[in-house]
This record gives C-alpha cells, sequence and structure tokens, in this order.
C-alpha cells in the first residue's frame, strides 16, 4: 500500500499494441473484416462467372454425349434384335412368302378357312390353313418390328444416320413388298 496512495492507478489499456492506421496509415482501419460478395473485386467476380459458365457448358456437352450414346446403344439394340437368329428365320419365311407371288387376300382367305369335318383335321387342307395362320403371324410379328422400329425412329430415340446406314435398304424392301399385306389386314378387321 503506502506507494499507491497518492496517485491514481493506471489499469491497463484497452489497445496495447499500437493501431495499424496509426503506424500505416494507407491500410484500412479493420483489416480483419469479412469481404461480403458485395465487395469482391472485378477480377474475382469474373473468375465465379467464368466458373459457372464452364459449369453450364460442360453440363451440356455431357447431357449432349449421353444423348447421343443413348440414340446409339437403342439402335444397335434394334439391329441386334433384327439380326438375331429368331428374325433371321422369320425374314427367311417372309421372303419365301413374297417370293411366292400370292396375294395378301389369298393367305388370309386361306388363314380362315377351318375343316368343317374333324376328321379333315389331319388333311392337306387343315395344314394349309395351318401354314397359312403361321405365315401370317410371321408377317404380323416382322410389320410390327418395323412399326415399331419406324416409330422410335419419328420419335426421335434412334440415330437417324445409323439407323439408315444399318437397316435402311432393308427396311425400305420390306415395307414396299409388306404394304399390300398391311392394307388387306387393315381391311378385314
Amino acid at each position: 500500500g503506502s506507494h499507491a496512495m497518492g496517485r491514481a492507478q493506471a489499469g491497463p489499456s484497452t489497445h496495447q499494441r499500437p493501431r495499424t492506421r496509426d503506424v500505416l496509415p494507407d491500410v484500412p482501419a479493420n483489416p480483419g473484416r469479412e469481404i461480403s460478395n458485395q465487395s469482391l473485386p472485378h477480377v474475382e467476380l469474373l473468375l465465379v462467372a467464368l466458373t459457372l459458365l464452364a459449369t453450364v457448358v460442360m453440363s451440356a456437352l455431357t447431357l449432349d454425349q449421353t444423348r447421343r450414346h443413348y440414340k446409339i446403344e437403342r439402335t444397335s439394340a434394334f439391329v441386334a434384335r433384327f439380326n438375331s437368329p429368331e428374325l433371321v428365320e422369320l425374314r427367311e419365311q417372309v421372303d419365301r412368302w413374297i417370293e411366292s407371288g400370292e396375294s395378301p387376300a389369298d393367305l388370309h382367305d386361306r388363314s380362315s378357312r377351318k375343316p368343317r369335318d374333324p376328321a379333315d383335321a389331319d388333311s392337306a387342307v387343315y395344314r394349309r390353313v395351318d401354314e397359312a395362320l403361321r405365315i401370317v403371324a410371321q408377317l404380323r410379328t416382322l410389320t410390327n418390328f418395323l412399326q415399331e422400329f419406324g416409330t422410335a425412329l419419328k420419335a426421335g430415340s434412334l440415330d437417324e444416320q445409323y439407323a439408315h446406314e444399318l437397316l435402311g435398304a432393308v427396311c425400305i424392301r420390306y415395307a414396299d413388298a409388306l404394304e399390300p399385306f398391311i392394307r388387306e389386314t387393315r381391311q378385314r378387321r
């Protein structure tokens, strides 16, 4: 106590080190403040904008590449199905019927003749009816495949150039050859 008596006690100062502004007058008064988005320098804003633009462009390119890949895969699936052993055999049967020259009306008539007498079930008439029914089913299967293919192409889910290069000529040939059958089938419904 005795030396504290005549003087006021000095407390610690609020800021014991000199202010930066006092030492370096060019430095802002509050250099530790948070920088808001509104106060970003123009260069930083430009970098952010370019990054966003690059992200959008890359996303668009990825989407386009994914769509093209999907179309090629879908087209390849149609081609693989068209060249599957089942459809190759079916096309051979259809080709034989086309080469026979039988009219679609005669084929439909033949397919609708059922033997009246059950004893005729094993006869040549029954076998011709059975054969005609089988041919009609094969023609419908192939025309349904071609319709699915055409619809997918029209809807834009196939790669048009790739599809045309692989199946274009054969599809056109079948479409021309089977058009009378399709018309006859529609008339009879």
